[in-house]
């Protein structure tokens, strides 16, 4: 074979392997929040995380699917009544626990009686200092659309939790998560601040 045949063979493989490898599409996202934790991080009051196989949505359809998780002792408070759950989304970037005006929240799912309800999860130590997270209870949630009311933006997704003291609305804890968004006509693109 000719040293010309052998440098054009080997410019159409190199051609070909940099169109093949160039034009792969790209690969989606996957939400993940909620499901590691620090061995240093103090124990919450309720556990929340979300996840999704794509960042990528219709902007009619934004859904992901969540999960709550109570600790073992969270129910030993007899003082505590009513225990309540929202699940909030707001253009706001934070979830305010003294919150008396809730107009910049959207309540996606309430849950009243929530201490009377299965939330369990499980803690899996992946290392010395981080655990992992299973959640025996998941749901799927739908994130309302107007919420996008720009083409781009920071939301904050979370649970506010609420419960009473004689008779008065204590706002207990909130779990939050900051997200980035951005309309590209009819879709959707989330990303993690």
């Amino acid at each position: 074979m000719s040293i010309l045949k052998k440098i054009t063979s080997i410019f159409i493989v190199t051609l070909f392997v940099i169109f093949i490898t160039g034009c792969k599409p790209n690969e989606e996202k996957k939400l993940k929040f909620g499901f590691d934790y620090s061995t240093n991080e103090p124990e919450q009051d309720i556990y929340f995380a979300y996840i999704s196989k794509s960042n990528s949505f219709s902007i009619d359809s934004v859904k992901l699917t969540i999960s709550l998780g109570l600790p073992e002792n969270f129910g030993d408070n007899p003082n505590w009544d009513d225990v309540r759950i929202d699940v909030v989304v707001s253009n706001d970037s934070n979830i305010n626990l003294n919150i008396s005006d809730m107009s910049s929240l959207i309540t996606i799912k309430s849950i009243d009686n929530f201490i009377e309800t299965d939330y369990d999860f499980q803690k899996t130590s992946n290392s010395s200092s981080t655990y992992q997270i299973e959640y025996e209870h998941s749901e799927e949630i739908s994130i309302p659309m107007e919420i996008f009311d720009q083409s781009n933006g920071l939301l904050t997704i979370g649970v506010i939790l609420r419960y009473t003291i004689e008779e008065s609305e204590v706002v207990g804890t909130t779990v939050q998560s900051r997200i980035y968004y951005e309309l590209l006509d009819d879709e959707i693109i989330i990303n993690h601040e």
